[in-house]
């Protein structure tokens, strides 16, 4: 605790100077990890001109937010959040025959109610967080910081942009495609992106009855794709619940987890550790996803893990509005929390492999990343800025599944923004460049050889092995996928040699013409034949089963001992996920997601 490591001083009597400290200097991380204020990262124009910018994709976390798990995460916790953003709602109609959204319609939608706008407005009496915020809401920096975002679009890619001249001055909302989680710190944050790209002016409201609506893509959240889901990928949580068994993972959290959550749980009294032995259970194999859900929540170490990620994000998001964390709460007590989330990270994110990982989770985001780039190269008139508006789990699972996390120096900060912008190289050929929070970045599969740019067909290639099939069956759990095979593939006839039909003119011989022991003796030795094949076809199946599931436990068990190091980097299916998290093992290990 504070006391112990500052030798007793007047230091740990004061949490409000211990997380002004933290803000300034950045404790391991914590600090780094509440994003830019109102001025984000420049974007810098290629090194050397000459390509034509004809594209960019921008995948974004949402801004700042209110704590979402623990609203008073411990004793004492007096934090007052204040949250003074809300939304603003009319019902609009669309022109007639046109579907709502419409993007070449956007200018003709009306407002009956002549300006009347509606909104929500949470009472702070019934709240269960102090002040005006409900739990995960976008607060006003959050609001700021993706303004900011949107102007460093707007510097880099608006008439005339230092790096492109990719949109006019004017906003054309056919150029603009914008898609968010049906949620409203997402979808807020998109807003501001706008807001910041195209900044109103007085000329907006100049006629209160004709509005320029501009279409937020989404879904219904059981569908969302801006990160891993398992309701449209149920085999994804299969393979999280076998990574959970293997051998490597129990190991950390006997000597990481537990040590971590026992810890914190001298200081969070409000929230529930579980038993600090963690002891598997076997894993659910049905296929009811509630069913899955629910086992998993009453296994003592996924509580225990989701309690870590619990506690880090209250850490996280006290130290980001300025609270004061509990007295005793110390930089060192912080850093093995934070380094313990992004062990936890890094394992959600590369099980059983990145490619796998990817086709299950990520790859869904990126299908439709790579499905609207490939069009707009294509068609020239379709948008040319594409927004997504997602999760902090977003752009680490993208950064991840390219290999590229080497770039996070903590967690995945809010409003951080990866950008895809697409150039023409003339005759014929395209290539990308990758950005973090306006770095650029090396894509490993591109070689040492990459400059600046990647072929785009390296790049697509490459994504392709990240993406679901076009059946999805990667998301099928094992019976569904042997049941479609059965109908897809009609099995073979079940005896091995099938006696011929007789041929029309062959005469058969009567059926009376043995006597009748010798029929049933005949049926008996047949049927003594079919139970005796039957009997060792299941004998023979069961020990093919137990066979791959012990290959299998050994597999997973394995924590790198061969020195898996030796593969060659970058090679998509060979990136074995303890292989890759070995560097980690003991250094701090759920995914503390915003979701």
């Amino acid at each position: 605790g504070i006391n112990a490591e500052y030798g007793g001083s007047w230091l740990g009597t004061m949490p409000w100077l211990m997380v002004f400290l933290i803000m300034v200097l950045g404790c391991d991380g914590f600090g780094s990890s509440c994003g830019h204020d109102d001025v984000a990262a420049r974007v810098p124009p290629l090194k050397k001109p000459g390509p034509r910018l004809v594209q960019v994709h921008a995948i974004f976390r949402h801004g700042d937010r209110s704590a979402i798990h623990n609203p008073r995460c411990f004793a004492g916790d007096k934090g007052v959040w204040d949250c003074d953003l809300s939304f603003g709602s009319a019902p609009l109609t669309p022109p007639p025959g046109v579907a709502p959204g419409h993007r070449a319609h956007a200018r003709s939608w009306t407002a009956p109610d002549h300006g009347r706008v509606y909104t929500k407005v949470y009472r702070d009496e019934d709240e269960p967080m102090l002040g005006n915020c409900g739990r995960g809401m976008l607060t006003r920096r959050g609001y700021n910081q993706e303004i900011a975002n949107g102007a460093a679009l707007r510097r880099a890619y608006v008439e005339p942009g230092e790096v492109g001249k990719l949109l006019p001055l004017e906003l054309e909302p056919s150029l603009l495609s914008t898609a968010s989680d049906d949620m409203p710190r997402t979808i807020q944050s998109a807003q501001g992106v706008m807001t910041g790209l195209y900044p109103p002016s007085l000329a907006s409201f100049e006629n209160r009855s004709q509005l320029l609506v501009i279409p937020i893509l989404t879904e219904d959240k059981s569908q969302r794709y801006m990160d891993p889901n398992e309701n449209t990928c149920p085999e994804r949580g299969r393979q999280q619940d076998i990574a959970r068994q293997s051998g490597h993972y129990k190991r950390h959290l006997q000597e990481v987890t537990v040590p971590v959550a026992t810890e914190l749980s001298k200081f969070f009294t409000h929230a529930v550790v579980a038993n600090p032995n963690p002891t598997p259970t076997p894993i659910y194999q049905g296929g009811s996803l509630h069913q899955r859900q629910c086992h998993r929540e009453s296994q003592s170490e996924d509580q225990m893990v989701h309690f870590v990620k619990h506690i880090h994000d209250c850490v996280t998001t006290h130290i980001c509005h300025s609270l004061p964390l509990p007295k005793g709460v110390g930089p060192k007590m912080l850093d093995r929390l934070n380094r313990e989330a992004l062990w936890h990270a890094k394992h959600i994110f590369t099980a059983p492999t990145r490619t796998e990982n990817a086709r299950t989770g990520v790859g869904f985001l990126l299908k439709r990343v790579l499905s609207n780039l490939e069009a707009g190269i294509r068609d020239t008139s379709l948008p040319r800025l594409y927004l997504y508006s997602g999760h902090d789990t977003s752009v680490l699972a993208v950064l991840m599944a390219y290999r590229l996390e080497s770039i996070l120096e903590s967690w995945v900060p809010y409003a951080s923004m990866v950008l895809i912008e697409v150039y023409d190289m003339g005759e014929g050929e395209q290539a990308v460049r990758l950005l973090f929070n306006g770095k650029p970045l090396t894509l490993p599969l591109c070689g040492q050889s990459q400059r600046e740019l990647c072929p785009l067909r390296k790049f697509a290639e490459f994504t392709r092995r990240l993406i679901p099939s076009a059946n999805e069956d990667e998301c099928k759990l094992p019976g569904a996928r042997e049941l479609q095979e059965h109908h897809t593939h009609p099995q073979p006839h079940p005896h091995p040699h099938p006696r011929p039909h007789p041929h029309p003119r062959q005469k058969q011989q009567p059926v009376g013409t043995r006597g009748e022991g010798e029929a049933h003796g005949g049926k008996t030795a047949l049927g003594i034949g079919l139970g005796v094949m039957t009997v060792l076809a299941l004998l023979l199946g069961g020990m093919l089963v137990r066979s791959q599931q012990k290959l299998h436990d050994l597999q997973q068990g394995r924590q790198g001992d061969e020195d898996r190091q030796r593969l060659l980097p970058g090679a998509p299916d060979h990136d074995d996920w303890e292989a890759t998290s070995t560097k980690w093992h003991g250094r701090g290990a759920v995914v503390p997601s915003d979701l």
